[in-house]
């Protein structure tokens, strides 16, 4: 099959691949049993032997993601159609997920080939929309979108977990795309969902009526997170839980000033969270970002906690259908509550953001070092008098003529005291020893530490 995108690594031969597929959806078989579920990952890149290759389940089909151009081949094609064929779906859907340098030569034409070479091992076409079940709840589903289908399937367990924990609180929900949990949370709970996409949030909506819930009892905020988040503060508005799950980058409609890159903004919006929570609340975080690692979560995670007195309760390990390379998960999660139970602790080390300080260019490091060395003052610049000019010209000539001449720049030599004739002490004025002087005492002089060292022994500097 051919494609203009050169490929970044090589593909593994074809008997290989439908082995280690077949591996795969049997590690997936405890998943495939629940019939409460059948929205899941089938393969996960790298955990299974498949770099660039993964595959999400939903309800009786697939959308597979292609993140290098190396897939784009027939034999691929042929063996991922087969092993869904006998996983029992029914239809599929394939997305050359690649850069965005990469992503305007996407060539569709062949896209739509690999598409008809897999179909051919039993497999029809795309629907529109499909319902899902995750836990128990219902989820519309859009495989034809062209970045996600509607539901993020690595949040399942959190979802789960969170619904089970929290009873008649008010969430907040940032960023909520679908809004998934507040599907997942009906327990007495009353959730605010902020999202900067009208369309994802009538798209919620749409989820909340396949699950018999009436949208009128949550609220769905059309708008700017960020600007949401600094009105709420400046009300005083708090809520029992937070669920905080941001984007890698977000340019929000005010311009530059609204910029968030998580690598360098992420201690600062949680921060902001955290002062959003009233007595006893509680902050659910979590980020797939590739580039900040498992241990660089966690530490950052701690390190804001304790400066504003809370506690890391739970953390989240990898599912079965996302295995991570030892054993770490590509997802962070974190869930923080407050140290004292009963309490709304607030921030005890006040140290000021990069946004705060009002640098905006991004950095190497996701915060700013707390206690950074404060910039050398700049040296001062010598700048000789000016010449006498104007109606002062006159008046400092004549002070200069009558002040004592010395050369420029020295000190007038200091004037030496009258040699006696005598050169040295206890002689005569011919220069011969004197019988009746005191006998002179002789004195040991010690040897300077300090002395600079001769022409010799000095080191040529460079």
């Amino acid at each position: 099959m051919a494609s203009d995108i050169r490929p970044a690594f090589a593909l593994p031969a074809a008997d290989l691949i439908r082995e280690r597929l077949a591996t795969a959806l049997r590690n997936r078989a405890p998943l495939a049993a629940d019939p409460e579920t059948n929205a899941y990952r089938l393969v996960h890149g790298e955990g299974d032997g498949l770099p660039h290759l993964f595959i999400d389940r939903f309800a009786d089909g697939a959308v597979i993601h292609l993140r290098d151009a190396a897939w784009m081949n027939d034999d691929a094609a042929r063996a991922i159609g087969a092993a869904l064929a006998a996983a029992g779906l029914s239809w599929l859907r394939m997305m050359l997920d690649i850069g965005r340098k990469e992503r305007a030569e996407r060539d569709a034409e062949a896209e739509l080939r690999w598409e008809s070479i897999a179909r051919r091992e039993g497999l029809g076409e795309t629907p529109k929309r499909v319902v899902a079940k995750e836990s128990g709840r219902s989820f519309s589903i859009r495989p034809l979108e062209p970045f996600a289908p509607g539901l993020f399937l690595d949040m399942r367990a959190p979802r789960a977990a969170l619904a089970e924990r929290w009873n008649d609180r008010r969430v907040l929900n940032l960023f909520s795309y679908t809004c998934g949990f507040g599907v997942m949370l009906t327990r007495g709970n009353q959730v605010t969902h902020v999202d900067s996409s009208k369309r994802a949030l009538l798209w919620g909506q749409e989820n909340y009526e396949l699950g018999g819930l009436n949208p009128a009892r949550d609220r769905f905020v059309h708008g700017d997170v960020f600007g949401f988040m600094a009105e709420a503060a400046e009300s005083g508005d708090r809520w029992d839980a937070i669920i905080l799950d941001p984007p890698v980058h977000s340019q929000g409609k005010s311009g530059r000033a609204r910029t968030f890159t998580l690598r360098r903004d992420f201690g600062w919006l949680l921060e902001k969270a955290l002062d959003l929570l009233a007595k006893d609340g509680e902050l659910f975080v979590s980020t797939n970002y590739a580039d900040l690692s498992h241990d660089a979560f966690r530490s950052l995670v701690v390190g804001v906690s304790r400066d504003w007195d809370y506690w890391l309760e739970k953390q989240w390990s990898a599912a079965i259908d996302f295995p991570g390379p030892q054993g770490k998960p590509h997802l962070k999660t974190a869930l923080l509550r407050p140290r004292v139970a009963g309490t709304s602790p607030g921030r005890k080390n006040h140290t000021l953001s990069r946004r705060e300080k009002g640098f905006e260019e991004p950095s190497a490091t996701m915060e700013p070092r707390p206690n950074a060395r404060p910039p050398k003052p700049a040296k001062p610049v010598f700048k000789p008098a000016p010449k006498p000019s104007g109606k002062h010209s006159a008046a400092a000539a004549a002070a200069a003529a009558e002040a004592p001449s010395k050369p420029w720049g020295k000190e007038a030599p200091k004037a030496r005291p009258a040699k006696s004739d005598n050169r040295r002490a206890g002689t005569h004025e011919t220069g011969r020893p004197d019988p009746n002087a005191a006998p002179k005492q002789s004195v040991q002089r010690s040897k300077p530490t300090n002395r600079p060292p001769t022409n010799r022994t000095k080191k040529r500097s460079r």
